[in-house]
């Protein structure tokens, strides 16, 4: 593994996971890796910019986020969190209690452009009792 990929995904001897030591840090629950001294630059302050700054920061790396917008707007103000990103939110403990408290399980249903339903609202399978959490 080279360095630059050392840096950016951990030490391999861990396979990724890091090894807390007097230079790591716990900041709101979070082990935040001993500084890597790069600095990364995300463009687009989206859900999936921010994640990518909160991983990048975790890592150690020092991040700027520059974003277009000037103010936050309530466009595109409804976002569904899959299984997959909500799995990431487990390193973020203050997070995901702060999601799960803003959240609630959806239904989704499909209708025609004149009304007419199509199918019966259905629950997403990630929510089912008889899925597994990692099966979704």
């Amino acid at each position: 593994m080279t360095l630059i990929a050392q840096q950016i995904n951990g030490d391999s001897a861990h396979d990724g996971v890091p090894k807390p030591t007097h230079e790591s840090t716990f900041l709101d629950g979070v082990l935040r890796w001993p500084s890597t001294g790069l600095k990364v630059l995300i463009v687009g302050g989206g859900p999936a910019g921010l994640l990518t700054a909160l991983e990048c920061w975790k890592k150690g790396h020092d991040v700027e986020v520059v974003e277009k917008n000037s103010k936050n707007s309530t466009i595109g103000d409804v976002i569904f969190i899959g299984p997959s990103a909500l799995a990431t939110f487990k390193d973020y403990p203050s997070m995901l209690k702060e999601y799960h408290r803003q959240s609630w399980d959806a239904f989704c249903s499909y209708r025609r452009l004149d009304g007419e339903e199509v199918c019966q609202p259905q629950e997403f399978e990630y929510n089912r009792d008889d899925v597994q959490p990692h099966v979704a």
